[in-house]
């Protein structure tokens, strides 16, 4: 049925379309696609015994398990299209949202453990089509979370300026295979760029960026906070606290913190903290600690002790030339007095 609705989410694609977008994302489980001609369609989980109106495919199974599932794809176009279907490992972008592996890649886990039973459908205009595939996690398979996605692609596009547009549409598959569950973080290569004012009466701002990576085999979600303290624990202060984007096991990302107030107080110390917990559960617990160090020298307050040294060295020097000067104009003085007043040698 064509909804209001679903020509919204049509005309929306369609410019992230023209944009070059691969259109594969962690909240869309049943979108339309559309290419320059108006080509739209639409895919979503399939209503079964493994649930009813499902936003994506999450499943918990024990190494060795199978499951059959199906996934629906939907042609709103006034013609046919014949569709690529394919299962692809996931993997987290520049921007921390889920990607897929394009087909001529090779998977490593749900991708390989997921079988269609076709590999390529044709959907008549405004009919939809159910595919079924069976998802089999191998006995050896370790334990933790996984994440991919079953694909439909009609493959590439020219936009007409030359950009080739992978036109695909997926829908998440989430997978936590049973046993033991390890959450573990890890930050490193902290690097701080301290900026001070040249007023004394005015802080600085530094600079805190770091790497964290997801060492565990759960994903994982937290906050992040960046706490200093001056010398002798002057000047200590928290950054805001920050979310940390969901983690897949194995992901890393360059995070980057600015820090307002931090003081000239000689050396300045602090920590980035991070607590967070597996996706779906709520309470947080540490998972890393990295401290920090960094010289905050008070270079306008040396700069103007330098300079009322200088003087007062200066001074000095000068009154200490003048003395000199007034001690070498005095003994001339008396020498001459001296010399006036010694009498004549005898004949």
């Amino acid at each position: 049925m064509d909804t209001p609705a679903r020509r919204a989410a049509a005309a929306l694609l369609a410019v992230l379309a023209l944009a070059g977008a691969t259109l594969v994302g962690w909240t869309l489980p049943a979108t339309a696609a559309t290419e320059p001609d108006e080509v739209t369609w639409s895919v979503q989980t399939a209503d079964n015994a493994n649930g009813q109106s499902r936003p994506n495919y999450q499943y918990e199974l024990v190494p060795g398990q199978t499951l059959d599932d199906a996934i629906v794809v939907t042609n709103y176009s006034d013609r046919a299209l014949t569709f690529a279907v394919y299962a692809a490992d996931g993997f987290l972008n520049e921007v921390a949202q889920l990607d897929l592996l394009p087909a001529g890649e090779q998977s490593e886990h749900v991708g390989q453990w997921v079988t269609l039973a076709a590999d390529e459908v044709t959907v008549g205009a405004g009919e939809a089509v159910s595919i079924d595939f069976r998802l089999t996690v191998p006995p050896n398979a370790t334990p933790g979370d996984y994440a991919g996605g079953i694909v439909t692609s009609l493959g590439p596009a020219d936009t007409g300026e030359g950009v080739q547009v992978d036109r695909r549409l997926g829908s998440r598959l989430l997978l936590r295979v049973g046993g033991d569950l390890s959450p573990s973080l890890t930050v490193s290569d902290v690097e701080v760029d301290h900026r001070g004012s040249w007023l004394p009466w005015q802080p600085g701002n530094a600079t805190v960026t770091f790497t964290l990576e997801n060492t565990g085999n759960v994903r994982l979600t937290g906050t992040q906070t960046v706490g200093f303290a001056g010398l002798l624990g002057l000047g200590g202060r928290s950054a805001v606290s920050v979310d940390v984007e969901e983690m897949l096991p194995g992901s890393s990302f360059e995070r980057t913190v600015e820090l307002e107030g931090v003081w000239p107080l000689l050396r300045t110390t602090g920590t980035v903290a991070v607590d967070g917990a597996p996706v779906g559960e709520e309470d947080e617990r540490p998972l890393a600690r990295e401290a920090f160090a960094l010289w905050t020298v008070p270079w306008s307050v040396l700069a103007g002790l330098a300079v009322v040294v200088a003087a007062v060295v200066l001074s000095r020097l000068r009154a200490r030339r003048r003395r000199q000067a007034e001690d070498r104009r005095v003994a001339a003085a008396v020498a001459a007095a001296v010399a006036a007043q010694e009498p004549a040698p005898l004949p």
